[in-house]
């Protein structure tokens, strides 16, 4: 079975890289990671490209308030 974590976020880019640097510590590995960043100020994409390699199945999706 495979899970899906959803993560919204918004100015918090800091917890983003603890939170996916606590996701490559898992030993199970067969779950997704997606990140909903909806018109943050301050954004997490730098912290979520860090690691595009050491979670294969990792999605951003940058969503923009108007």
């Amino acid at each position: 079975m495979r899970y899906s974590v959803i993560i919204p976020v918004y100015n918090r880019p800091d917890e983003v890289d603890e939170l996916l640097q606590s996701l490559t510590e898992q030993s199970f590995k067969d779950f997704e990671v997606v990140i909903v960043e909806d018109g943050s100020s301050i954004p997490c994409k730098e912290v979520v490209d860090r690691y595009a390699d050491r979670l294969l199945s990792l999605c951003i999706m940058l969503l923009t308030v108007q």
